[in-house]
């Protein structure tokens, strides 16, 4: 299933960068830069915790950093299409127990650590759509949607000096925005994702921390599409060359 996303993704991109300029209406070639900063709601339904490690265990506290650059490959009158690459950044900071002999070939039991940062790192493949509303010179309000497929390159557990490398796919999200234009080259927006297919990191998702709310045949899946609440503000900058 994996690779059949990562597949696809890697199509789409391709297709959309051979996509002919005619179909772009503009100031000759035009890319935007976007920088965002997310949080997220934590997902606990798996786990079972300590009293001593209870707090924080719900609400918010996942973080969300990304920067991409995007080709504007349809601009038509208020519609406007956008496609690039970028680097993503989630953060998982609040403790839970994991599998500590994760990635070891032996076999080994191992009693759960406890992880309490866990930075993975991301390549992602944005795609978005935007909408300009009003008229004329007053079309500063927009709205639009994005699909952001990511591949995860690097995972690193802080507190134990853990990191995994490779690529494979991560998450596929797809957000719905609203956005204001600043200037004509400046616009902010607010995204709410709600959407998220996700591959299931078998660092944590283990029948050793399974609660009694939890399915069991849960533990084979490989794919899951829960979908904690989050909330992205980004910033983008128009670059025309």
């Amino acid at each position: 299933m994996s690779q059949i996303i990562r597949i696809i993704g890697l199509v789409l991109s391709i297709s959309v960068a051979l996509l002919p300029n005619g179909l772009s209406q503009g100031k000759g070639n035009t890319f935007e830069l976007n920088t965002s900063f997310g949080i997220q709601q934590h997902d606990t339904r798996l786990f079972s915790f300590p009293a001593a490690l209870s707090q924080g265990e719900s609400g918010f506290g996942t973080y969300y950093y990304s920067a991409s650059i995007q080709k504007t490959i349809i601009n038509k009158k208020r519609t406007a299409v956008k496609a690039g690459i970028g680097w993503g950044l989630e953060v998982n900071n609040w403790a839970r127990p994991y599998n500590s002999c994760f990635g070891d070939t032996d076999g080994t039991f191992c009693s759960p650590g406890i992880i309490d940062h866990y930075r993975i790192h991301l390549i992602q493949q944005p795609l978005s759509i935007s909408y300009k509303l009003g008229k004329g010179e007053k079309r500063k309000w927009n709205v639009g949607m994005s699909i952001i497929p990511s591949f995860w390159v690097s995972k690193k557990i802080e507190n134990d000096d853990r990191r995994f490398t490779g690529f494979n796919f991560y998450s596929l999200e797809n957000y719905t925005e609203a956005g204001f234009r600043i200037s004509e080259s400046t616009n902010i927006s607010a995204q709410f994702r709600i959407l998220q297919i996700r591959s299931i990191d078998h660092l944590w998702w283990d029948t050793l921390f399974l609660n009694s709310t939890t399915n069991n045949s849960d533990i084979n899946k490989n794919i899951d599409t829960h979908n904690p609440i989050k909330v992205v503000l980004k910033l983008s900058q128009t670059l025309f060359l």
